[in-house]
């Protein structure tokens, strides 16, 4: 069995194209020390950040995900497929974690088929981080092996060039209250 010390095996999209998901990857990638995760990016941008991990790729690290021995193995994005091989991976691996940015999981459960057969069986021996209540108030019914609330905001890190240059940017405005918004 091949080891991965301590590392954690990450697995979603990071920007471009930037969405909350991939925004979410990119703050928690520049928080943990680079040495303590193997990134697997599910974005077909080509970012060149990660190990590839769509079309043939990601079939190819989920069969080795069943030899390598991370510590946690930890899924960000909303493939059915991928949720069903990770599922059944937890069967034998405790260390299978999807984190649910939304409510496509809870969605999918409640179908009828064998992906959302497979999903709510194999619940509790997968690990959940919820980004909200709702999610785990649909979930606490078919009793995952662990289930937790977690913001998924992750605040970005502060640089004060940056900062510096926005604020010099910004006109002087003699009133009390300023609103800066930002959008596409």
């Amino acid at each position: 069995m091949i080891r991965k010390q301590n590392k954690v095996a990450i697995i979603g999209p990071y920007p471009l194209p930037y969405g909350g998901i991939s925004v979410h990857i990119q703050r928690i990638l520049t928080t943990l020390p680079e040495e303590s995760y193997v990134f697997y990016n599910i974005s077909r941008s080509s970012s060149g950040v990660g190990k590839k991990f769509f079309g043939i790729y990601k079939y190819y690290y989920l069969l080795t995900f069943l030899f390598i021995n991370y510590k946690v193995i930890h899924y960000h994005s909303t493939s059915t497929k991928v949720r069903v091989l990770l599922s059944l991976i937890g069967l034998v691996k405790p260390n299978i974690y999807l984190h649910l940015h939304g409510e496509s999981y809870t969605d999918t459960i409640g179908k009828h088929g064998v992906a959302s057969f497979i999903l709510r069986k194999t619940l509790p021996k997968i690990n959940i981080l919820a980004s909200n209540s709702l999610i785990i108030e649909k979930l606490k019914a078919y009793k995952p092996k662990s289930i937790i609330e977690i913001d998924a905001f992750i605040p970005p890190e502060f640089k004060q060039n940056i900062f510096s240059d926005v604020v010099a940017k910004i006109p002087t405005i003699s009133t009390k209250y300023v609103i800066s918004m930002v959008g596409w």
